[in-house]
């Protein structure tokens, strides 16, 4: 592993750094924040913008989808460390 691929737990200094996915939301699918989590990429290039439910698209209510830098990995905001 090298040290770009260093994961860290992120600690927000202000409420405008935390992230939360939208409650509830849900796609035209019926799938949530955690389907894009698991079957596109950081930031959602692929699919993030398709599928947009009553309550917007998955780019506009998931935290993984939002922030290309950001993982949520058990409930955990992680963000990848460019350098250590």
């Amino acid at each position: 592993m090298s040290s770009n691929d260093v994961q860290s737990p992120t600690v927000a200094p202000s409420s405008s750094e935390m992230c939360a996915d939208t409650p509830g939301w849900r796609d035209t699918d019926g799938d949530g924040c955690e389907w894009y989590q698991e079957f596109d990429d950081p930031g959602c290039p692929l699919e993030g913008n398709n599928y947009a439910g009553e309550m917007g698209s998955a780019a506009e209510n998931c935290c993984y989808c939002k922030d290309p830098t950001v993982s949520l990995i058990h409930g955990f905001v992680w963000k990848r460390l460019a350098s250590i």
